[in-house]
């Protein structure tokens, strides 16, 4: 017959008998209350640092110089900057569940207005350029004035409650602030997260909690009532997750497992039990297996908790991550008895840390590590046992010309198509990043001098088969590396790597000067292609501008400028769009504006080649007027370049004597005296005089 077990009154625990009981309880709810008000402080902390690190690589990777191009206005949508930047937010926003918007603010007359947003336009909470951000507080205007990065306390607007990451944007130049980056959290995640992080420890801490209760109750009565099956089982059906108690061997084989676990598995706990179906090494997902052994010997041999997060694989194929927190149960002589502990569910928590992680530690738009994982891997890599550790440093030429001269998206297609080379080339074992705008860094951890020069020659035999395989020099591979290896522990890796880079400086030396020259090239050709100026057209101009920078007594090499300059001059068409370029018939307003940007983009194109330089501020200044009404500086006299001044002239004369889609062609008589009205208004009278000097001499 069975011993009949003693009810146990719960009041009983805390009569005045049991004093000892009811401070000693009293004291540990409360030391676990205190516990875990600490880890909820921790983990929202934890939330802001990773925010923080997210949001300054996500702002790291914009081109402040195309930001400058952008007015904050409804004319920003025709731009392709615009575009550009818009896309990177909406790309932003896409890769974290968490972020609901992504944008760039800028403060314009002590008001903050958006510059870009990451909803699509037909989205009712889409923000056009130069709207107004009504609910901008201290903390909007602080990001403007404060270099540090914000987390904001919860803010709502008319669009809901949001918390706030915002970063700084600087313009590389002048160190000053040009606009705040920002991304927004929805108030109610933020803190669901933080309290599903906050409930993983209080599991824990609950179970100990309770486990103590049962144990003192057990002691008490000095009857075992938690043997008693029914009751084991409704105590631990009521923990979340799965609580069990299994013997330490290679299979975990369970010998009891709480309700939970079809929940959390998907097999019953009569499969689990005595590994009757399957063992629950089965269901923990193979990679983790050897690392979840090893760490509980460890575990074991110091007698302390237990705690460890993997995956399994449940019953219908699901993946899940897991944490398990438990002890192990010894013997009066120290033996592992059995390991009694409780499994959670954690896989929306890891996912989003996952995500997190990712954008941290990855370059966006190649999928690339960045700069900050490069630099740490540097360090763990920094072993005897990764000897000879290799680096490979490299740098495509030009990506600043292509982004200047056809936007972006071009500079960004040349970028993807060489970390997709390089990625092939270096194989699993190796860690590269994307360090720079065109930069990027290889670590090749056991690789000798021999294999890692046959790396860098089939990635530069990649790059030249690529540039055969595309249409023109555009989007040709042009990409100039420097390599180093480090053998033995006496020699800085900080030193191989500047050893590399050293070597990547005088190939890219070499190189340049016939890259600009090819690209030059072929964005001529291709202004050529897509609108109506001609080969004839610049050597005319050309020509007619060096006959009145004769009249007019230049020396030598600003004739040479001159002529170089004419013949450039409107380069940054290749930069607007064909339709406007050869429109058959007047440009309206919107048009205008977008054809006005190309003596910017000229420019730009000019200051990032070595060889056009010298004429870049002059194909910036060549529509401006001698009255100060041109563009895009509204400048005067003077202040206008005389070679601009000169060019101005000669460009019009040739303009109003050839035939356009939209108009006939001036006789040459009417062409001067159009000229010659002009004169003191649109063109320099000096230049004027000049001209009417030579114009005899030029072929009609």
């Amino acid at each position: 017959m069975k011993q009949k077990i003693d009810k146990i009154k719960f009041t009983e625990l805390f009569s005045a008998g049991n004093r000892n009981f009811t401070v000693l309880f009293t004291v540990m709810v409360l030391a676990c209350i205190l516990f875990m008000f600490s880890v909820w402080k921790i983990n929202n902390e934890k939330q802001k640092e990773e925010i923080m690190e997210l949001a300054i690589t996500a702002e790291s990777g914009f081109q402040k110089s195309a930001l400058s191009k952008l007015n904050a206005d409804e004319s920003d949508i025709t731009i392709p900057e615009y575009k550009e930047t818009k896309d990177s937010l909406m790309r932003i926003s896409a890769m974290s569940d968490e972020i609901e918007y992504a944008y760039i603010f800028v403060k314009k007359s002590g008001k903050v207005y958006f510059l870009a947003d990451s909803e699509p336009e037909q989205s009712e909470f889409y923000s056009p350029p130069g709207q107004e951000y009504y609910e901008a507080n201290s903390e909007t205007f602080k990001a403007f004035e404060d270099e540090n990065v914000i987390v904001s306390e919860p803010i709502t607007d008319r669009w809901g409650t949001w918390i706030s990451a915002l970063v700084p944007m600087k313009d590389a130049r002048t160190g000053q602030i040009v606009a705040v980056f920002g991304l927004d959290y929805p108030a109610d995640l933020w803190f669901r997260q933080a309290f599903s992080q906050t409930v993983q420890t209080g599991v824990a801490v609950l179970l100990f909690l309770l486990l103590s209760f049962a144990v003192y109750v057990a002691l008490l009565k000095n009857k075992e009532l938690l043997s008693n099956e029914r009751s084991r089982e409704v105590f631990f059906d009521s923990l979340p997750g799965m609580a069990y108690r299994c013997r330490f061997d290679r299979t975990w084989t369970m010998e009891f497992v709480s309700g939970g676990c079809y929940e959390l598995t998907g097999y019953k706990a009569e499969d689990i039990i005595n590994n009757r179906l399957v063992s629950y090494n089965d269901i923990i997902a193979e990679q983790y297996r050897e690392a979840l052994w090893n760490k509980w010997i460890h575990a074991l041999n110091q007698k302390e908790q237990f705690k460890h997060e993997y995956e399994i694989v449940t019953a219908t194929g699901e993946r899940k991550w897991v944490l398990e927190v438990a002890q192990g149960v010894f013997d009066r002589n120290g033996n592992v008895e059995a390991l009694e502990g409780i499994i959670i569910d954690i896989t929306e928590t890891k996912q989003s840390q996952i995500q997190i992680d990712y954008i941290n530690n990855h370059d966006m738009m190649t999928g690339l590590y960045n700069r900050k994982y490069y630099e740490k891997a540097k360090r763990v890599l920094d072993k005897e046992q990764y000897y000879p550790l290799s680096i490979i440093v490299g740098d495509i030429n030009g990506v600043r010309f292509l982004n200047d001269a056809y936007g972006h998206s071009e500079g960004d297609a040349v970028i993807l198509a060489t970390a997709g080379i390089i990625r092939r080339r270096c194989g699993e074992k190796s860690i590269i990043a994307r360090t720079g705008g065109g930069e990027f860094s290889v670590l090749l951890p056991n690789t000798g001098i021999e294999e890692l020069q046959l790396i860098v020659s089939r990635i530069e035999l990649d790059c030249k088969l690529h540039g055969s395989s595309v249409t023109g020099s555009i989007r040709t591979i042009n990409l100039s590396m420097g390599c180093a290896t480090k053998n033995t522990k006496d020699v800085s890796i900080d030193d191989v790597e500047k050893e590399a880079h050293s070597s990547m400086l005088k190939r890219k030396l070499l190189a340049g000067s016939s890259y600009h020259s090819s690209v030059v090239s072929s964005v001529m050709a291709t202004l050529v292609e897509r609108s109506q100026e001609t080969e004839e057209h610049a050597q005319r101009l050309s020509s007619i501008s060096r006959k009145i920078g004769e009249v007019l007594g230049l020396n030598q090499k600003d004739i040479d400028e001159l002529q170089l300059f004419a013949m450039l001059h409107d380069i940054g068409k290749v930069g607007i769009d064909s339709n406007i370029l050869n429109k058959p018939g007047s440009l309206d307003e919107d048009e205008m504006n977008i054809m006005k940007r190309h003596p910017e983009i000229g420019y730009r194109i000019a200051a990032s080649t070595g060889e056009l330089k010298p004429i870049a501020e002059y194909i910036l200044t060549h529509h401006e007027r001698w009255d100060g009404k041109g563009y895009p500086g509204g400048i005067s006299k003077e202040s206008i370049p005389l070679l601009s001044r000169i060019l101005a002239v000669a460009d019009a004369y040739d303009a109003m004597t050839e035939d356009r889609v939209y108009r006939k062609k001036m006789s040459k008589e009417q062409a001067v005296k159009q000229i010659a009205k002009n004169s003191g208004t649109q063109f320099d009278p000096e230049v004027v005089s000049a001209f009417l000097k030579i114009v005899d001499q030029i072929e009609f």
